[in-house]
């Protein structure tokens, strides 16, 4: 696959066809967008235009492209929830982080379905995560519970080594990043979507946990090249696997930087491609049932698809780059989002 000009990619080992987006996308960009508007998550014409900018309805449509309507929908007000709490905990000092995802814990784990918190964030996804649960297993709701609050505390981890300004070495980013980045909740959302529940013991297979550890670095390090003028501009280049590769590489030129990177993705990609074709050897080991051996098909396309989908919709779409724009100079300034906390001054 070759990523289209301009965005910072370049030619991507992917042994799989990328599949056709979802059809049933507009459906769910219609629904996601005004769910978003009728639970007060984008209340100003700003935050409306700025979920419409984002357009995550895509990544769902490229990431769960057999996801019938109405569970593509939920798992684009899932995608739009979460893109307006990253902006929002990413401009919070530590202190603050912590004490808002402390909250948003405590509307999962309170699970009453009407918080008392009047923060959009907390309410707007308490509202969706009670829809969610309706449509799926309570073993199934402690499990994405459990990740989502996970992921909530491992992102404590990125604040810290974000506010010391100091370049993190390769092993310790790859420890915060892998649990903060909050993808391996979306491996559980595209059961939600596409209405069919993987077993636990599945999932806790060692090589399912391989797979997915593999996938989370592919889509996390393909974010981190796309989005670098943002996290450049955010941060000063103290954040994101360009600045670590940077710093272990400091002979390397920008270019020879991101071409060490796609690398470095492509060597997931054919680690995940070597492992899932010696499935059946994996599953007569094991002995499993032809049940259990269907599950764990399915569990590998839900990584192949987010995997393969992930890439694609960067190649189509500019969400990370929304931010970036260009002066006049040519110098970068970054305007923030409109989720994000505004000083007091403002």
């Amino acid at each position: 696959m070759t990523a289209r000009p301009g965005t910072r990619l370049g030619d991507y080992w992917i042994p799989w066809s990328v599949r056709a987006p979802n059809p049933n996308a507009d459906h769910a960009r219609r629904y996601s967008n005004q769910w978003a508007v009728d639970v007060g998550l984008a209340r100003t014409p700003q935050e409306q235009a700025c979920i419409r900018a984002w357009d995550l309805v895509e990544l769902a449509a490229r990431t769960t492209p057999d996801a019938g309507p109405d569970g593509l929908a939920l798992g684009a007000c899932w995608l739009a929830w979460s893109g307006a709490v990253d902006d929002h905990l990413t401009a919070l000092p530590l202190a603050e982080h912590d004490a808002f995802t402390e909250r948003l814990a405590e509307v999962l784990t309170a699970n009453t379905g009407t918080t008392a918190d009047d923060h959009p964030l907390a309410r707007t996804m308490d509202d969706v995560w009670q829809t969610s649960q309706r449509r799926m297993s309570p073993d199934w709701a402690v499990r994405f519970r459990s990740e989502l609050i996970r992921t909530f505390e491992a992102m404590r981890i990125e604040v810290i080594q974000r506010s010391t300004g100091v370049i993190p070495d390769f092993h310790s980013y790859l420890a915060a990043r892998r649990p903060s980045s909050g993808t391996e909740p979306f491996f559980e959302l595209a059961e939600l979507a596409n209405g069919e529940e993987i077993p636990e013991h599945i999932t806790r297979l060692g090589l399912v946990r391989t797979l997915r550890d593999l996938t989370i670095d592919h889509v996390c390090w393909t974010n981190d090249i796309i989005s670098y003028d943002r996290e450049n501009a955010l941060f000063e280049g103290t954040w994101g696997l360009v600045p670590v590769i940077r710093n272990d590489h400091p002979h390397f030129t920008h270019t020879q930087v991101v071409d060490h990177i796609v690398e470095m993705v492509n060597e997931r990609a054919r680690s995940f491609f070597h492992i899932a074709s010696g499935l059946p050897e994996y599953a007569a080991s094991l002995n499993l049932s032809e049940t259990d051996r269907n599950w764990l098909t399915g569990q590998v396309a839900v990584l192949q698809n987010w995997l393969v989908g992930n890439l694609d919709w960067h190649c189509a779409t500019a969400y990370l780059r929304y931010q970036d724009h260009r002066g006049p100079d040519g110098s970068l300034r970054t305007l923030h989002s409109p989720f994000a906390p505004q000083p007091a001054s403002v």
